[in-house]
């Protein structure tokens, strides 16, 4: 009850400060947007793949929107710097919002954001099945030395019985492992009346 208590309260801090740094960045935003109108308008078009990521993704760090908006900054950083250079007007702004290369690179990037997100999390898959394969093979063969160490003696009755299953499973094919039936022994608790 007291620790449920305290994760409650622990959340409604969480979500006090996700506020505060919610009304800071408005703060901070509002007024660098209207300075920096076209500059804001041309970002709110050519960023809006991460926008809908970032209220699409339920995650709390974020990584989607992370990946997406690095990327699609990149893409729409062309235009901006041409919005810059032309001249920081609402004319310049309309007209590269009207070219097709303006919304070409910033959505190819978030779009090749997307790609690298759903590689990364299959290839961060991939490498822990590795690690873990390769482990579960350095304590099997770690097993084996024990046993021809120490002999048979130190295998309960249990071990036996799995490593039986299991030897049978890797020796023959699935229909003959299938027909093998190994008897679990009965430990002393199955045994008592």
């Amino acid at each position: 009850m007291a620790e449920n208590v305290k994760v409650k309260k622990a959340a409604r801090q969480q979500s006090g400060s996700a506020k505060k740094s919610l009304v800071m960045g408005a703060c901070f935003c509002l007024p660098l947007m209207v300075v920096l109108w076209p500059t804001a308008i041309l970002l709110c078009f050519s960023m809006a793949p991460t926008i809908f990521a970032f209220f699409a993704e339920r995650a709390q760090q974020k990584h989607l929107t992370l990946t997406i908006g690095l990327l699609n900054i990149c893409g729409s950083l062309p235009a901006l710097v041409t919005l810059w250079e032309v001249g920081h007007s609402h004319t310049t702004m309309l007209a590269l919002l009207q070219d097709n290369t303006t919304w070409l690179t910033a959505y190819l990037f978030a779009a090749f954001g997307w790609v690298i997100y759903l590689v990364s999390a299959f290839g961060v898959a991939q490498y822990h099945r590795g690690t873990i394969d390769a482990r579960l093979d350095a304590l099997e063969q770690k097993q084996r030395d024990l046993l021809e160490a120490w002999g048979d003696d130190v295998i309960t009755a249990d071990a036996r019985y799995f490593a039986q299953l299991h030897t049978a499973v890797e020796e023959e094919n699935d229909e003959v492992a299938a027909e093998t039936v190994v008897e679990p022994p009965l430990s002393q608790a199955q045994t008592a009346p």
